[in-house]
């Protein structure tokens, strides 16, 4: 790939996240910090309301407009009901906060 045109890509993401988070906002959609995945699964986890499978966790995710890898959420899932951070409920998990 040539500069220019990683240089025309990387301004076309910049664009493309900017209108992203510009809609979340009209929307109210709530967002994490980005670079924040645990912060942006718990949310994600609050925003279902009920158990969820780490595939819709992954798929919450994608669409708040996250650059994410479904490997990194199920493993950052796991990692996070086994501190405690989140519950695990059978093979799905809600935000610790959840009743």
């Amino acid at each position: 790939m040539t500069p220019g045109i990683r240089s025309e890509l990387t301004a076309l993401r910049s664009t493309v996240a900017h209108a992203l988070r510009r809609l979340d906002r009209l929307l109210a959609v709530p967002d994490a910090p980005e670079g924040r995945t645990k912060a942006a699964i718990i949310l994600a986890l609050e925003q279902a309301g009920q158990p969820v499978k780490p595939g819709a966790v992954f798929k919450a995710l994608q669409l708040s407009g996250r650059d994410v890898k479904r490997a990194a959420v199920y493993q950052a899932v796991k990692r996070m009901a086994d501190a405690g951070e989140i519950r695990r409920v059978g093979t799905m998990y809600e935000a610790k906060e959840a009743a």
